[in-house]
This record gives C-alpha cells, sequence and structure tokens, in this order.
C-alpha cells in the first residue's frame, strides 16, 4: 500500500505525473463517449 515517503529526482516524477494525467484523460473520455453505454449491460 503506502510505503512512506520516496525520493526520486524530479524527470521521474513529472513521467509519473503524465502518466497519471494520462489515465484520468482516458477514463474521462470512456465515461463521456458513447461506449460508456456498453458497460451498463
Amino acid at each position: 500500500m503506502f510505503s512512506g515517503p520516496v525520493a526520486t529526482d524530479p524527470l521521474l516524477y513529472i513521467i509519473d505525473i503524465l502518466g497519471c494525467a494520462t489515465t484520468g484523460a482516458i477514463l474521462v473520455l470512456l465515461y463521456f463517449s458513447s461506449i460508456s453505454k456498453e458497460f451498463d449491460k
């Protein structure tokens, strides 16, 4: 679960934030697209 504070360099931090933002954007697009109706079945 939570492993405590982790010291990484700024580049890895930015890559991690971009990955989280991309995942969030994909979930938002899936939620608001027409394919979301397929998950209600």
